[in-house]
């Protein structure tokens, strides 16, 4: 599987001329994969749309179909931009404020003589003026991966699943990722979200152990296990990952 990120590809392309002003902000990555067949495209942020294909499509096909799909690509960023300007669903983190993780409820308190953003018992640390919290980094990282291994542990004993290594990272992409070697990868933002989700994305990429494209055996294996997926999945899509990843990246 091969993947690369085109910058300004969508600039003067026939059919968005609504992004010419903004084209280099948004980056399409191509993802190729021995296991995909035709062409789909998802849009994850305001920023990142990305094409799923097999290695023999050219580039040709590639912007051929995206501008087939114009109408879709633009709603949906839209749709992002709109829910970006509202930040409806962003840990402000102001003093008093309670953001859970996990489930579990943090207190935030703001402080003169705390110098870094910092977790602590049941406390989220930030300094009085403190606008960004890239210090959170770490510690959620830990917590998630400690939080993510024990749900994936349990759905793989539990439904026969199995896989080879859990990573925690930051793609602006995807909420998690399954590779052929059944290495899985869960987005950091996975903390904010309520569990019910966190569930969901698991479930998600387990059943990618067994089926790599989204066929529909793929989503029998999910609907085994989850048989209001589909409700999951919408609720998904009111989230926006790089909101987080913006906050504490």
């Amino acid at each position: 599987m091969a993947q690369e990120t085109l910058k300004g590809i969508f600039e003067g392309m026939p059919g968005f001329t609504a992004l010419e002003s903004q084209g280099r902000d948004i980056d399409l990555t191509i993802d190729r994969s021995l296991w995909q067949q035709g062409i789909s495209v998802e849009v994850y942020t305001a920023h990142e749309v990305l094409i799923k294909t097999d290695s023999k499509t050219s580039m040709e096909e590639i912007i051929a179909f995206l501008v087939q799909h114009k109408r879709f690509i633009l709603n949906r960023i839209r749709l992002y931009q709109d829910r970006r300007n509202t930040e409806d669903t962003i840990p402000l983190l102001a003093n008093g404020d309670v953001v859970k993780l996990f489930g579990k409820p943090y207190t935030v308190e703001r402080r003169e003589d705390v110098r870094w953003a910092r977790m602590s018992d049941n406390k989220i640390l930030v300094p009085l003026g403190a606008t960004r919290f890239g210090e959170l980094n770490g510690d959620i990282r830990r917590l998630s991966y400690r939080e993510l291994k024990a749900m994936t542990d349990a759905y793989a004993d539990l439904y026969g699943f199995s896989y080879s290594s859990i990573h925690i990272n930051e793609r602006r992409t995807a909420w998690g990722d399954c590779d052929s070697h059944k290495r899985i990868g869960f987005n950091v933002s996975l903390a904010f979200l309520p569990e019910p989700l966190v569930e969901y994305v698991v479930v998600h990429e387990l059943a990618h152990t067994r089926e790599m494209n989204h066929g529909r055996n793929f989503w029998l294996e999910v609907r085994r296990v989850l048989s209001d997926y589909e409700e999951r999945r919408e609720e998904l899509k009111r989230y926006n990952l790089d909101w987080y990843l913006d906050r504490i990246a």
